[in-house]
């Protein structure tokens, strides 16, 4: 299995990742490389707003169906499926969505190469490749209701704190228990770890990522028809105008305060690794660090949302965060 071949995708669709998983060696760089470009094929599918949201909800059931052969250990199934990547997908250059110039290059050649890498993941150990299935499946199943009611049925009304919560989990509490279980199973916690309260944390972990990604993004997202935010009203499409700095002001703080009550789980996870897995604690704190800081840098200059712009680290703060980690 050519692990250069993966890494190349990974480093066109995500440098901040790509730098986090070229510190794991082995088996579980090659895992966790993997397991991100699937997440990122799905992505893809929930994401691409301006592409007919039908032809994306039947192709995320296709996929979750690879992902149930996948938790339930069915090889010979998934091999024979996956023959038909691209016809299935539509993944032929006269008959893929159009306008290609909505995807992103890289996520469409990543999407060509999708059969790759559940091949990949086809030829680790069972109990490696069960643990992708169950894990991811959630998070298709929670993109296609995603697709379904707020982009085929343009349901409009504000999410509840509730249904934030539940799509933070869709997102990224899975892949919280992603890692958990991979860590779990690559021997990686002490001796006093307990997997249930574990996978707890590990989903926390993965929303607190998640939120503050869903915080600093508002205005970006809001440009391109989308708004995740709790208790905001959602744009029509991605002409609206959007809301004024004022009327966000306290779901800002409401949202720091999700973030903060993550914290503690999310470092008692990165605390149980053991000593020996220094490489594994990188890849889990810098992204946290990262999470920390730039949510500080929207609470401390809070004339973000009257200017109605994101916010990110500068490049200098970054190779801080990346020093202090290691």
């Amino acid at each position: 299995m050519d692990l250069s071949f993966f890494l190349a995708h990974l480093e066109k669709t995500s440098r901040s990742f790509y730098l986090g998983i070229r510190q794991l060696e082995g088996q579980i760089q090659l895992r966790i490389c993997l397991a991100y470009l699937l997440c990122r094929i799905l992505d893809t599918f929930e994401d691409a707003t301006l592409l007919d949201p039908k032809i994306r909800l039947k192709q995320l059931e296709w996929v979750e169906g690879l992902l149930k052969n996948l938790a339930e250990g069915q090889d010979d199934i998934l091999q024979s499926s996956l023959k038909d990547w691209n016809s299935n997908l539509q993944l032929k250059d006269e008959g893929f969505w159009e306008p290609y110039s909505e995807i992103a290059p890289y996520d469409l050649d990543l999407l060509k190469n999708g059969a790759a890498v559940f091949s990949g993941i086809n030829q680790l150990p069972t109990d490696f490749q069960i643990n992708f299935g169950r894990s991811l499946l959630p998070m298709a199943q929670g993109m296609k209701r995603e697709i379904a009611e707020r982009q085929i049925e343009k349901e409009l009304k504000p999410r509840s704190i509730q249904d934030f919560k539940k799509y933070c989990y869709w997102v990224a509490g899975t892949v919280g228990e992603f890692l958990t279980n991979d860590f779990y199973l690559e021997g990686a916690f002490g001796p006093a770890f307990n997997l249930e309260a574990g996978l707890q944390q590990g989903r926390q972990f993965g929303e607190a990522l998640q939120i503050v990604n869903i915080t600093k993004d508002f205005y970006k997202d809001w440009s391109e028809g989308r708004c995740f935010w709790p208790e905001t009203a959602l744009p029509r499409d991605n002409q609206s105008p959007a809301p004024e700095g004022v009327e966000l002001v306290e779901t800002f703080s409401k949202l720091q305060n999700l973030f903060e009550s993550n914290l503690p789980a999310a470092q008692a996870f990165i605390g149980q690794l053991r000593p020996q897995a220094g490489r594994i604690r990188f890849f889990c704190q810098f992204p946290l660090k990262m999470a920390q800081a730039t949510m500080n840098l929207g609470k401390k200059d809070e004339g973000w949302l009257a200017r109605k712009s994101d916010f990110k680290l500068s490049r200098l703060e970054t190779a801080r965060i990346v020093a202090s980690c290691l």
